[in-house]
């Protein structure tokens, strides 16, 4: 049986995208920032995400995923792919030196295919 799954066109964005960012938003920021960690827990791709958190806007999702860290669900190598700073400049910043970290996970060759 072959089954054909069309690639949606966010799923071709996250691919080439170097990194993610969530500025304040709605339920589908929400759901689009967890979308690029759970493609991060298998391996698929290794891109560091970040949280503008202006106004402290994303202080709650914080604790969240602190508290998600603490009882075990959320892996500290993908706790540590996301960066929040309430500075745009630093916070690109951030993301740009997770390139250049010797210690960043490769994409699986799989993946890419």
């Amino acid at each position: 049986m072959l089954i054909y799954l069309p690639l949606c066109a966010s799923c071709v964005v996250d691919w080439l995208a170097d990194g993610f960012i969530a500025m304040p938003g709605g339920l589908g920021t929400f759901e689009e920032f967890f979308e690029v960690i759970n493609w991060s827990q298998p391996k698929l791709y290794d891109k560091p995400y970040g949280l503008l958190n202006i106004c402290n806007y994303f202080d709650k999702l914080i604790e969240l995923l602190d508290h998600i860290a603490s009882e075990g669900f959320l892996n500290p190598i993908h706790k540590g792919n996301i960066y929040i700073n309430d500075n745009p400049g630093e916070l690109i910043s951030n993301i740009a030196q997770h390139h250049n970290s010797p210690d960043q996970l490769q994409p699986a060759a799989s993946a890419v295919r």
